[in-house]
């Protein structure tokens, strides 16, 4: 009767799972359909600024001039390097990527992020690239959308037949409704947002989960045979490498979340240990088998040093803690032996150890300690976070490192409260049966095993939301033992853990019905997303003013990945450990006491614009962190950037470039900033462009406060070609026909005026009606047009040249010039 009911049961259970397994893979593909078609939407927005990038198979990009088109979801800067360093690793037809020269110019700086999640992008290119026939770079673009729905629907396929067949049923189903509905969790696995963060939590997961297995595995309560007893061993012992090899693949992907993990796991074993002594037999198969840690430690270590050879053999060694390390390997295998050790003594008492496990404990104990104690002694040198100015730019102004509840106070979040924080309340429902004097010795041993990992993740979570992710994995295992050890307690009533289910699903709730309000939203572009085409446009405009020069950017860390990202031009500081003297240079710049010291970084750097967006404004932040004052101090009255903002006329050696943003109300009040670096200006020539980028700007106003110090140069011809324009747009007669004179009466000198400066002048003959002047002047200003000089006309200056060229029936010098121009002139500004 009793094997018919288990049958019955089992036939019963696997149709529940399963078909929630089918309803969340259902969801996943929805979701993941629906985003996907949003974002090549959004994406195809062009014929604002600029036109679609052509394609083209020989850039590594897969577009013209190293450009790219993907619009990324908000605050996805890191899938951004993940493209660009995929894409170069398969350009150079290399399997490792060690070095980044986008960014930090012009040395470039290192890369320590993990080979296996480019491969997993490759790989997925690769599929695209043999499917679709696109070229292999726009497959990399493509390979983010489905990254990460692909490797949530693989953990699920994998993980809810394990969790039913080994754990719960009811465990498997909570776990799939979870992994949907804890947002921070689900998050990292949505189109788009390839990153390496989702692929560390599925190790966090498993590193816990088949530990937990394979400490239940008893020795000697079911064997009742040596044959039984080989069986079972092997089983533990099996689950033990399961772990390790999850922990060593995942101190590979990221060593900042498996080293938490692994520690809080350590912590766990002692505790279970120590709860379980009375009661170790036939329970906890690492109470019978202490060697099992040593196994666990040796397998650990082993894989993560061997991951450490695969990435960094045989050129780029280094001593970097920040990532994978030998000193991490030899650190698990000596915990493993430490453990080995105490679990002795807990089961045995610790007389019974011998002098040999007293010495190898001794010398373990030491090598655990190595790695903190070399990361205390050399600070930043092994460690950059320990940095001053890394630490005060991670943990004052980036949001993922953050605390929850100071995240919900700075952005006012209400309904995110409960969707982020009542997961939390899934470990106590597990602490409870834990605590009751009904729990026998062996189950609270086992719930301490999985609950200290789950706590101290959402402990983590709680003071940096980055962790939240990583909370929720680390639960999986916890929610597995809880509901085991429920089912499996004598005169449990069925009510009773439907009951618990249902209150453990419940906490899911709010992420539940906001993951279906967000996949089910209307589809219109987004403010982010706006601002996300304006960032492409400015990017890929960059690019084309450039084309084949060296284009170096200096803005916010955030907006200038997003140029080198769009525009595949260089920048300088980026927010990442590896560039930490790319962002202090961009601090030193914005910084700088004085536009002397500010230039002088500039030209050390190799920089040729500076770029500043309103909805990105860091770059004071940065200023303030150079400077090393808090945020709510006076700004310094020589503050570079401070000054250079409210400046109507730049230093001498920066030039304002005009980029009008379209006419969007996401738009409203946005604004972009651009300088150009030039050779150092005269007065005249400074004053003269500063009015002209008013003018452009569309704010006449402005300009017509130069028109007085404009007058002051009467012998610089192009401060008088710039005053009779002024004067002309205000309908001041007078003074126009000042100006016209003085323009007249030194046309001598236009042959030596920039090729902008020339067009300008066309256009006041023009308006002063003297015809045949202002064609043989056009004439002239053809003959100084060549390549890069019209790249570098400003758009209200090109559009001039060619509806002069129009009007006077003359010609641009080639064709292909002529093609040029109109490719350079803004496409809703075209006729």
């Amino acid at each position: 009767m009793t094997m018919h009911r288990e049958s019955s049961s089992r036939r019963f259970r696997f149709p529940a799972w399963s078909i929630v397994l089918l309803v969340v893979l259902s969801y996943v593909a929805w979701d993941a359909i629906t985003a996907s078609r949003h974002l090549l939407q959004a994406t195809n927005l062009y014929g604002v600024a600029v036109d679609a990038p052509a394609h083209d198979a020989r850039s590594a990009t897969g577009y013209a001039n190293g450009r790219r088109s993907l619009l990324l979801p908000a605050g996805e800067a890191d899938t951004a390097h993940w493209i660009m360093q995929t894409q170069a690793m398969i350009d150079r037809g290399e399997w490792r990527v060690r070095r980044a020269d986008y960014d930090n110019p012009p040395r470039g700086r290192e890369v320590h992020w993990a080979a296996p999640m480019h491969w997993w992008l490759a790989a997925l290119a690769g599929i695209d690239h043999l499917t679709s026939g696109r070229p292999i770079g726009i497959s990399v673009e493509r390979a983010t959308l489905v990254s990460g729905p692909v490797m949530l629907a693989l953990l699920l396929l994998g993980l809810l037949p394990f969790l039913s067949r080994q754990f719960s049923s009811t465990a498997a189903v909570i776990v799939a409704v979870g992994s949907v509905a804890m947002f921070p969790f689900y998050t990292d696995f949505l189109p788009a947002r390839a990153d390496h963060h989702g692929l560390a939590n599925i190790c966090g997961l498993l590193t816990v989960l088949f530990l937990v297995a394979g400490s239940r595995v008893p020795v000697t309560a079911m064997a009742k045979d040596t044959a039984s007893a080989d069986r079972v061993r092997r089983d533990a012992r099996g689950w033990f490498i399961g772990s390790a090899l999850a922990g060593g693949i995942g101190l590979w992907v990221s060593a900042a979340t498996l080293i938490p993990v692994l520690l809080a796991l350590g912590v766990g074993v002692l505790v279970a240990a120590w709860i379980g002594r009375s009661e170790s037999a036939g329970h906890l198969s690492w109470m019978q088998q202490p060697k099992l840690f040593r196994i666990w430690g040796l397998a650990g270590g082993g894989v993560s040093l061997v991951a450490y050879l695969i990435e960094y053999f045989p050129s780029h060694f280094g001593m970097r803690l920040e990532v994978n390390h030998p000193l991490y390997a030899l650190a698990w295998i000596a915990a493993g032996e430490v453990l080995r050790a105490v679990v002795i003594g807990m089961k045995n008492g610790f007389r019974a150890l011998t002098r040999r496990d007293i010495s190898l404990g001794g010398i373990a104990v030491a090598l655990v300690v190595l790695a903190p104690a070399v990361v205390l002694m050399t600070k930043a040198q092994t460690f950059s976070v320990a940095d001053p100015f890394i630490w005060r730019l991670h943990s004052l102004y980036i949001s993922e490192f953050q605390s929850l509840l100071g995240n919900f106070i700075a952005k006012g979040r209400g309904w995110s409260v409960l969707e982020f924080g009542l997961p939390i309340l899934l470990l106590l429902p597990p602490l409870a049966l834990g605590l009751k004097a009904a729990t026998s010795q062996a189950a609270k041993a086992q719930l301490a095993l999985a609950w200290i990992p789950a706590a101290v993740g959402w402990a983590m979570g709680w003071g940096q939301i980055r962790w939240l992710g990583l909370a929720y994995a680390i639960t999986v295992p916890l929610i597995a033992v809880y509901f085991r050890t429920l089912e499996s307690q004598p005169k449990r009533p069925r009510r009773s853990v439907l009951s618990w289910a249902i209150a453990c699903g419940l906490l899911f709730l709010p992420g539940a019905l906001h993951a279906l309000q967000r996949t089910g939203e209307n589809a219109e572009s987004t403010e982010r997303e706006i601002r996300g085409l304006a960032e492409r446009d400015v990017a890929h405009w960059l690019k084309l003013r450039g084309r084949d020069e060296r284009v170096v950017v200096a803005g916010a860390p955030t907006s200038t990945t997003k140029l080198i990202y769009f525009g595949g031009i260089l920048g300088v500081g980026t927010l990442y450990w590896e560039n930490a003297d790319g962002l202090r240079h961009a601090a030193e710049i914005f910084g700088a006491s004085s536009p002397e010291a500010a230039q002088a970084w500039v030209q050390r750097l190799g920089i040729t614009h500076i770029v500043l967006f309103s909805w990105d404004a860091f770059e004071l932040t940065l200023a303030r962190l150079h400077r090393n004052l808090p945020e709510s101090a006076a700004l310094p009255p020589d503050l570079f950037i401070a000054n250079l903002l409210k400046a109507s006329v730049p230093p001498v050696w920066l030039r304002a470039i005009p980029f009008k943003l379209p006419n969007h109300p996401s738009l409203a009040g946005a604004q972009v900033r651009v300088w150009e670096v030039t050779p150092n200006q005269s007065p005249a020539e400074a004053l003269a462009h500063a009015a002209n980028y008013y003018l452009e700007l569309g704010a006449p106003e402005i300009a017509a406060q130069f028109g007085p110090r404009l007058g002051n140069f009467k012998d610089d011809l192009a401060a008088m070609v710039m005053l009779a324009g002024l004067a002309s747009r205000q309908r001041d007669a007078a003074t126009f026909s000042m100006a016209a004179q003085q323009v007249s009466g030194q046309l001598a000198r236009a042959g030596s005026l920039a090729l902008d400066d020339h067009i300008h002048l066309v256009v006041v003959l023009t308006v002063a009606e003297q015809t045949e002047q202002a064609r043989a002047q056009l004439q002239a200003c053809m003959g100084k047009i060549e390549e890069r000089g019209l790249r570098h006309l400003t758009p209200g200056t090109l559009s001039d040249l060619l509806a002069l060229s129009d009007a006077y029936g003359v010609d641009l010098p080639s064709p292909e010039l002529k093609r040029l121009a109109l490719k350079l002139v803004p496409p809703s500004k075209r006729k």
